[in-house]
């Protein structure tokens, strides 16, 4: 009579976890004002990685990412030349954007998994302000 008892306990479980665990994560966009007031002409030097110039760098938008699926970044409303820059929690580089004095920059990463990212628009030879739009979808990959 124990076994049965048992039994009946571990389904109860299995059908309180089970919903929790699979519910997508919800997705998300921003937009919003990202201000660099020192343009860096030597980031040129950089090729692709044009964001990471000798200036100081304005900080970085921080980005909590709850699972996996795409995120898209863009940065408009500028006049001159931008660029972006996305970064892992690490620094390490994951994305790029910069094509020759654009209306807009942009780009789409698929992301396999829950992450911190940075994203850094850098001005190289522009106006003082961009603005920054992202967002994030739950794709399975």
């Amino acid at each position: 009579m124990r076994r049965p008892f048992a039994l009946l306990c571990a389904a109860a479980v299995l059908a309180v976890v089970t919903p929790a665990e699979a519910a997508p994560p919800k997705g998300f966009s921003k937009t919003l004002t990202f201000v660099d007031e020192t343009p860096d002409p030597s980031a040129y030097l950089l090729g692709p990685e044009h964001c990471l110039g000798r200036l100081p760098r304005e900080k970085p938008v921080v980005v909590t990412i709850p699972g996996t699926g795409i995120v898209r970044i863009a940065i408009s409303g500028f006049l001159g030349e931008w660029s972006l820059l996305v970064s892992n929690a690490a620094g390490d580089v994951i994305a790029t954007a910069d094509a020759d004095a654009p209306a807009t920059e942009s780009l789409e990463m698929r992301l396999k998994k829950a992450q911190r990212i940075q994203i850094l628009p850098c001005n190289l030879a522009g106006t003082f302000e961009a603005k920054l739009t992202y967002s994030y979808t739950y794709k399975k990959l």
